[in-house]
């Protein structure tokens, strides 16, 4: 009888040791590295519809940063003084070109359509981190953080305009930072900007 008991106990043991070596979590590097294959996964995906293969001509509604007033009579004919009533006034590029409002009109006054062309550049550096926490559905946590830079044209009067400028100056970044936690052997997003 001691010789099945000390068998029974000794398979208990094996049956334990490996049940338990087969719960216990990946280690630290493990889940640096696969934190790492996800980041990656990611800025493949992003940096896909990035870059300037991927520029679109945008309006925007705003006051033109690079514009000049000019006073028009309300026919478009240039206008000597100001008559209340008589001349209005107008925003023009450096060319002369009339900005057009939203209704295809030469606009005036605090708001005008602009023509810009831009696109977000590709990610390539980048931070990350990846914490240990006390929960069990998500024992680690991983941050992303990139700064998102937009390369754009100055405004244009006329959406061909823009579509033509090949000058582009970029944006300071902004930062972005996206949380992961890790889950059921994989990393989900928990948190994005």
């Amino acid at each position: 009888m001691k010789f099945a008991t000390r068998s029974l106990l000794a398979g208990l043991l094996i049956t334990f040791s490996v049940a338990a070596a087969q719960d216990k979590p990946p280690d630290k590097a493990a889940i640096v590295d696969s934190f790492k294959q996800k980041i990656q996964e990611f800025l493949n995906d992003e940096n896909s519809a990035r870059g300037p293969e991927h520029a679109n001509v945008i309006s925007i509604d705003t006051p033109p940063l690079n514009a000049k007033k000019k006073m028009l009579h309300k026919d478009g004919t240039p206008c000597s003084a100001f008559h209340t009533g008589m001349c209005v006034y107008a925003w023009v590029d450096d060319s002369g070109a009339e900005y057009l409002n939203s209704k295809g009109k030469p606009c005036g006054g605090d708001s005008c359509v602009v023509w810009t062309k831009s696109y977000l550049a590709t990610v390539s550096t980048y931070d990350f981190d990846v914490k240990k926490t006390d929960s069990l559905v998500t024992p680690y946590t991983g941050i992303l953080s990139h700064s998102e830079v937009v390369w754009s044209t100055v405004g244009h009067a006329t959406k061909d305009e823009a579509e033509k400028d090949p000058n582009f100056n970029s944006s300071p970044g902004e930062p972005f930072t996206f949380t992961y936690g890790y889950q059921d052997g994989g990393w989900n997003l928990l948190k994005q900007p």
